[in-house]
């Protein structure tokens, strides 16, 4: 029987960098868990990746400006998975919403795979977006995000169901979830039951609400520009 493979593919602002942050501090202890998450393989101009396997994604990889390619990184996370031999395994890259399924074939054929996605109201998703500008500065597509982020993340659905299958895909509702519970929480129930995770709150490093309107209204100045992409 092959081993379980959980893929968390986001989406972005709904709690990605936390988890990513409790398994990538946690690797040993959950490794002897029976819980894989694989050493991240980054380049250094992604510092901010560090935590997650987003190196393996297609479309982000013209973000990274980095010249070794997408599959090269995917195929390395494959062979650490298939030698680290463990029944739970784990990989999380809030890029692969971007991406098609397809790129994913390896693990499919491989492992028994399961998607995790969870989904965020669009407006809470602006709003929080706003904050991780301030933290990152202005984006060349600052108005335009949201479109493109929508329109492949709900393109992609679909293929997701079709390649992996219904029964392989669990979608969450973030802000359903996030009002009772944490998302590190909702995500370690999610892979396993059977497992004694034990873990203490991951700091969030997002700026305060006030500090995020100031900028979101200076952001606004900008809005004659939005159409120039």
């Amino acid at each position: 029987m092959n081993h379980k493979l959980y893929i968390h593919i986001g989406m972005a602002k709904t709690g990605t960098s936390t988890i990513q942050k409790y398994f990538y501090l946690n690797m040993d202890l959950l490794k002897s868990l029976g819980v894989y998450y694989p050493s991240p393989l980054v380049s250094p101009l992604i510092k901010d990746w560090h935590v997650g396997h987003c190196s393996m994604g297609e479309s982000g990889s013209l973000i990274r400006y980095d010249a070794t390619p997408w599959h090269y990184y995917r195929d390395r996370y494959f062979e650490m998975l298939k030698s680290a031999q463990c029944k739970t395994n784990i990989l999380s890259a809030e890029v692969l919403f971007y991406d098609s399924p397809k790129n994913l074939a390896v693990f499919k054929d491989n492992f028994d795979t399961k998607i995790i996605c969870f989904f965020r109201n669009v407006f809470d998703f602006l709003k929080s977006a706003v904050q991780q500008t301030i933290k990152e500065g202005l984006r060349q597509d600052l108005f335009t995000f949201s479109s493109h982020r929508n329109h492949h993340v709900l393109g992609w659905i679909e293929d997701y169901i079709l390649f992996f299958g219904k029964e392989n895909c669990i979608f969450l509702n973030f802000d359903k979830l996030r009002r009772q519970h944490s998302m590190l929480d909702v995500f370690l129930k999610t892979i396993g039951d059977d497992i004694d995770f034990k873990h203490t709150d991951i700091q969030n490093d997002n700026i305060t609400p006030s500090d995020a309107l100031t900028m979101f209204m200076y952001q606004l100045s900008f809005f004659p520009f939005a159409y120039s992409e």
